[in-house]
C-alpha cells in the first residue's frame, strides 16, 4: 500500500497491490462529484498504469463509470 505523485502534481491518494492488480483509490469527503476529483485517476489510465480506479466519496450511490473506474461510498472501503 502507497500513494503516487509524480513531478508535475499528478496524484493518488492510495495504490494498492493485488497479486494479479494494482488498485488506485482517490479519496474525497465531498458528497458531490465533479470532474476535479477524477483528475488522478484519469492520470493512471492514460499512462496505462494496469490499474483499477476507484473514486471513494461522501456521496449517496455507487455508479461503475466503465470496467477499469468506479465511484463508490466512502463506506464501502471495507469490501475493498
Amino acid at each position: 500500500m502507497y500513494f503516487f505523485r509524480d513531478s508535475t502534481g499528478n496524484e493518488v491518494d492510495l495504490i494498492l497491490d493485488n497479486e494479479d492488480d494494482q488498485v488506485a483509490i482517490e479519496i474525497k469527503s465531498s458528497g458531490k462529484m465533479n470532474s476535479a476529483m477524477f483528475k488522478g485517476l484519469n492520470y493512471c489510465q492514460k499512462k496505462e498504469l494496469k490499474s483499477n480506479n476507484i473514486l471513494l466519496y461522501g456521496g449517496s450511490h455507487n455508479e461503475i463509470i466503465d470496467d477499469r473506474l468506479s465511484v463508490l461510498l466512502w463506506t464501502e472501503i471495507e469490501n475493498l
